[in-house]
Parts: C-alpha cells; structure tokens; sequence
C-alpha cells in the first residue's frame, strides 16, 4: 500500500503478487482473493488493461460464490476504481451503483462517505450533475461526522464543480475557498506520509540488503548440499550397477553351467543307450542265436513253440536294441533312420505315419542327427500316449541355413497356455527343449482342443 501511495505500481504489483503466493504457501486460499483485487488494479494502473479487468472480474465473481460480502465489495469498488482510471465512466459508475445497494456499504460512516463521493465524481465527469448532487449531498454529511479532512477535501472540490457547471458562481467560489484551505493541509499530510514511506523503504533497504546476503550464504550452502547429494547419488546407482553386473554375471554363468550340465547329460544318455544297445546285439543277441543253433542240433524233434520263443525273444532284443541307438543312424544317415522309426510304428500301432523329408545330410553333424532324430522320436511317443491321434505327419526341410523339422498329428490337442504347466511336469517336454537348446535352436508347440498338435523345431545349420 505504501508503494500505491507513491504510485510506484511496478512494486506495488511485485509485493501484491508475492503476498498471493504467501498466501497460497500457507493455504489461506480466502485470503488470495483479497490480494487478487490489489494485483488486477495494479496491471491496469501498469497499462495491461484487459488482463488487469478479467483478474478484477473472476475475482469478484469468485468473492460472490464464496458469500464474504465485505471482500465482494472491496472488489467491486476496486473495479469501479479501474474503470474510473481509464476513463470509461460508464462502466464505473455500473459498478458503483451496484456497490451502493450492498448492505455492507451502510455499516460505517466511512464506507457511506466513500461510496456516495465516488458516484458524485463519476456523475461529475459524466456532466449529469443534478443526479450528482444527492450522493455528494450524503457524502458531505457523512464526511462532516466523521471529521475526515481527506474526503472533505473531496467532497468540497466536486461540490465546487456541480455550483459551476450550474452557474452558481458564488457557492462554487465559497466551495473552492474551502478546498483551497484544506488542499494545503491535504498535501502536507501526504507529503509526511510519503517521507515517512521513504524512511520506511530505507529501512527495508538495509533489510533486505542483509537478507541478500543471507540468501546468498543459504543458496551456496544449499548447492554444496545438492553436490554432496549429486555424488551420494552417484556412488549408490555405481554400487547398484556393480551388484547388477555381478549378479546378471552370475546368473549368465548359471545358465551357461547348466546348458553345459544338460548337454553333458544328453550325451551322457546317449552314449550309455549306445553302449546298452551294442551289449544287447553283441552279447545278448549273439546269445540267444547260439542257443536257438544248439537247440536245432541237440533236439531235432523239438517242439515249434520252442523255435518261436527263441525268434520273438531275439526279434524283441533286436527291437529294444535299435531303440535304444539306431545303427542305421551311423550306417545309412538320419532320414534312413526316420524311415526306419515310421515304420516300426506303422507295424507296432494302428497308427498312419507319413513323411516327406529333405535333409541335407553331409551338412549334419552327428550331434545334430541323433538329437534331431531323438526329438522326433518324442513327438511320436507323446502322440501315441497322449494325443489319441489315429495319423502323424513328418516334414523336414532346409531353410535359410536352418533345419525345419516338423511333427503333427490329428489327435485331441491341448490349451496353449496349458504349455508352460506341462513344461515343468513332463520329462518329455523338459527333454524336447533341452534337446533344442543345446542345438542352438527353437522349439515351438502349436495346439488347441480338438485340432491335433504340431511340434515345430528350427535347428541352425553351421
């Protein structure tokens, strides 16, 4: 307000603006409406008209909703205040009129002086000088009883004006006199309050020339504080980098360590089937056929079931032992090998096995043939134990430098989401990936109820 009295209205609006955030810092959100008013009248004594009036009318419509009348009035009056500054008469006085039907308006002798010389002056500069005369009339009285020499000073100058514009010489020339007399004292008064203002300011220069520096002191304290924070902060994501590092090393480790495990236990598989199989048809074989000589040369008249358990018991040695290795595998290749499988099935099941297989096999080497040849091996084992398949279908193929090995058949199907669960549970399941895995390659199931299964593998050919 003392900066408003010097009409210094750039400061004036940096304190107001800066009351406002106070306010809202201390939830006295009542209490920034009041400041609104200040700040929209001090954008248009600045010269932002429109933005200074819409401020000046959302407050005062905001003021209105929330029922505080005393705030609704001051608001309204300021807005009258910033027409009246911009010489937009008409607007002012709509918005005087108003302020004087407010029952506020008549609880002191102040408020009543106020209002009632503003509209005088309004009508004044407007030339409707009779309508003046009644609310300059109320101001003199109220004025004159409350002995306030500001608005007497006022009140005489735009009582002066009305006798003049009338003709009235004599009365304007008296009413002058006495705005003469109390002009003096008027502007000695604000001449003490603008030196006391001054003082006021001085003061404050010291004050803030002292927070300065302590906001200064505060500030480079507070920058040391965000550098410690700043290298704190770095240490920790360092400290979190290194034990990510460290453990999705480790967890890289693990994995390629139990890669290495599963590949192991796969060969080790195979080369114990390898060596069952060879004891089976060297020893076991070579046994029975020894026995089935001796019996042709010890008992000529022997019985016929006889010779046929021995021919079963062989055949059955025989079957165990190309299961458990398929020596066709190394003689003939892996596709002779598949047939060999197909066919064995056909004859043991009722099931229809058909194959269409290209295989490049002097790109195979014999790790990826006996995998490639164990995985089909599994497809058709879990068809004939789960599938209730009545035909199986096996493709293979090259392509881009990959092998497609594909095995499907007719059967009942499974959910797709079911995959994962029978994944963990099934040895058959766990034995496909690993299989795949250690080739390099990928393993996908395709499967719904009702519309068979096709396991599909891609083996990457060096």
């Amino acid at each position: 307000l003392t900066y408003f009295s010097l009409h210094d209205y750039k400061n004036y609006y940096s304190y107001s603006l800066q009351s406002k955030n106070a306010f809202i810092a201390s939830k006295r959100f009542s209490d920034t409406l009041d400041v609104n008013t200040e700040i929209g009248l001090a954008l248009v004594s600045l010269g932002r008209t429109r933005e200074g009036l819409l401020l000046l009318e959302r407050t005062r419509e905001a003021l209105k909703v929330s029922g505080d009348e005393e705030s609704y009035a001051i608001a309204t009056d300021n807005l009258s205040n910033a027409y009246l500054e911009l010489n937009r008469y008409e607007e002012a006085l709509k918005y005087q009129l108003e302020l004087s039907t407010l029952p506020w308006t008549k609880s002191s002798l102040e408020t009543i002086t106020g209002v009632n010389q503003h509209l005088a002056e309004i009508l004044i500069e407007l030339k409707r000088y009779r309508e003046a005369q009644p609310y300059l009339t109320q101001a003199l009285e109220a004025a004159t009883k409350m002995g306030s020499v500001d608005w007497l000073f006022d009140c005489y100058k735009n009582q002066s004006a009305i006798y003049e514009a009338q003709g009235n010489y004599k009365e304007a020339l008296r009413y002058h006199q006495l705005f003469k007399t109390l002009k003096d004292s008027v502007y000695q008064q604000e001449y003490d309050t603008k030196i006391s203002a001054m003082a006021s300011f001085y003061a404050l220069g010291e004050k803030e020339h002292q927070i300065g520096i302590l906001e200064k002191e505060r500030l480079m304290n507070q920058a040391k504080i965000q550098q410690l924070s700043l290298i704190i902060a770095i240490l920790v994501v360092l400290v979190l980098l290194i034990v990510l590092f460290i453990i999705h090393r480790k967890n890289k480790l693990e994995k390629k360590l139990k890669e290495q495990f599963s590949a192991r236990l796969i060969q080790a598989q195979e080369d114990e089937r390898f060596r069952i199989s060879r004891e089976l048809h060297d020893s076991v074989g070579q046994n029975i056929l020894f026995i089935k000589n001796q019996i042709q040369k010890l008992i000529p008249d022997r019985n016929p079931l006889l010779n046929q358990s021995v021919d079963e018991a062989l055949e059955e040695v025989r079957s165990i032992s190309k299961n458990l290795y398929p020596n066709q595998l190394e003689q003939y290749g892996l596709v002779s090998a598949l047939i060999g499988l197909c066919d064995r099935v056909k004859e043991s099941t009722n099931l229809f096995v058909s194959h269409e297989m290209q295989i490049p096999e002097q790109k195979l080497s014999k790790t990826i043939k006996i995998n490639c040849y164990r995985m089909i091996q599994e497809c058709i084992n879990n068809s004939l134990k789960h599938a209730a398949a009545t035909a199986i279908r096996i493709t293979a193929e090259l392509k881009e430098n990959a092998l497609e090995l594909i095995v499907q058949d007719n059967g009942i199907g499974f959910e797709k989401h079911n995959l994962h669960q029978k994944a963990n549970h099934s040895f058959g399941m766990l034995n496909l990936q690993e299989r795949a895995k250690l080739l390099q390659g990928k393993f996908d199931v395709i499967s719904a109820p009702g519309q068979g299964t096709k396991s599909v593998f891609t083996i990457p050919i060096p």
